[in-house]
Formats: structure tokens, C-alpha cells, sequence
């Protein structure tokens, strides 16, 4: 009995070492900051522990200067990132110019749609600053072997789109009550005016015919 569960033992204890082990693995890649960082990130926050820990060993921490350019819009793409530290400027082109349209800072992901479907990017994404950024090739994600971990952070990006086109219908709202707002006053104001003048002209009529 003594040595069945002394077996049992070194079983659990081996079983432990490896999670331990592999646990150092993505440690030495990541900081403890930057571990803390991706398992909290809207992206990652609630994959498993085993989907989780299969994505951070399928990815790379790379740093990157200012001004180097992830996503160029119409081109293919065949990465997924994950900013670290440093900020990204998001860039849309219209008629041969760039337009800054927003940016992004620690613990928000560039390049989701690249998971959903292999369209060229919408957007130029360059960093503004000095970046560190995970950087997983999408295509890995796609081996069967870890297609459970694909079909969690492809759950993940869907709630992210999601959230996101509420936000927009939320502002779009926003900003539609304010135009019509905007237009509940001004007929009110351009009937007064129009009153006004009205009144002067009669005015000055009645003037003129006594």
C-alpha cells in the first residue's frame, strides 16, 4: 500500500514539474510584468490555463523601434500581436494620404481579423514609440494540434468584434440624438426670426400708411 502511493506520488510530483517547467519556459520569454499583462488582456483573460500556456509558447517577444510599420494596409498579413509596452498609431489611407484615426497602447491586440479570415489589412498599424509586442504567426494556430486553443482565442476575438461594434452603435446613437437635438432648436429658432422680421415689416408698413 506504502509503495502504491509512494508511486502515486512520484506520478503527481512528475506531472507537477512539468507544469512547473513549462511555466519557466514562458517566464523566461516574458517578464513577470508582461505574463500578468497577457493573462488580464481582453484577448486572453479567459482562455484556460492549458489554451493559455499553449499560446504564449506558440508566440515570441520582440522589440521593435519607433516607426516600424506591423500591419500596411492592402497588404497580406500572417501575424497576430499583442501590445507589451510602447503605443502603436493606427493609420487608414484616403486619396494617397495617411490619417491618424486612433492608437493603442499595453495589453490591446493588432491584427484579429487575420485569425477570422486571410483578408489584407484595413489599416496601417506603425509604432509611435519605442514597442515591445507578443507576435504569434496565425498559421500555427491553425495545426490541428492546437486547434482547441484556436478555437478559444477565435471566441475571444468574436466577443472582442462584438464589443467593439456596440461601442460604435453606441456613439453612433450618441451622436445622432445630438444631431437631431441640434435640429429640434433650430426650427424653433428659424420659425422666431422669421416671426421677428415679419413683425418689423408690418411695423414699418403701418408706418408708412399713417
Amino acid at each position: 500500500m506504502l509503495c502504491s502511493d509512494a508511486r502515486v506520488l512520484d506520478v503527481c510530483s512528475a506531472e507537477c514539474q512539468q507544469i512547473l517547467l513549462k511555466r519557466i519556459n514562458i517566464m523566461s520569454n516574458f517578464s513577470a510584468k508582461e505574463y500578468m499583462l497577457l493573462r488580464t488582456c481582453e484577448l486572453l483573460k479567459d482562455l484556460s490555463d492549458k489554451n493559455f500556456n499553449t499560446f504564449l509558447n506558440l508566440s515570441e517577444r520582440i522589440s521593435h523601434d519607433k516607426g516600424k510599420v506591423l500591419l500596411q494596409e492592402g497588404k497580406p498579413n500572417e501575424h497576430l500581436f499583442i501590445v507589451l509596452s510602447g503605443k502603436v498609431d493606427l493609420y487608414k489611407a484616403t486619396d494617397m494620404e495617411q490619417y491618424l484615426i486612433g492608437n493603442l497602447s499595453n495589453g490591446q491586440s493588432i491584427g484579429e481579423m487575420r485569425v477570422v479570415k486571410n483578408l489584407p489589412c484595413s489599416l496601417t498599424v506603425i509604432t509611435s514609440a519605442p514597442t515591445v509586442v507578443l507576435s504569434i504567426l496565425v498559421s500555427k494556430l491553425h495545426h490541428m494540434e492546437y486547434n482547441q486553443c484556436y478555437e478559444s482565442i477565435l471566441d475571444a476575438i468574436i466577443n472582442i468584434l462584438c464589443h467593439r461594434l456596440t461601442a460604435t452603435n453606441a456613439l453612433a446613437a450618441d451622436g445622432k440624438n445630438k444631431k437631431k437635438s441640434w435640429r429640434r432648436y433650430i426650427f424653433p429658432v428659424m420659425f422666431s426670426t422669421t416671426l421677428v422680421l415679419l413683425l418689423c415689416e408690418l411695423g414699418v408698413a403701418s408706418y408708412y400708411l399713417m
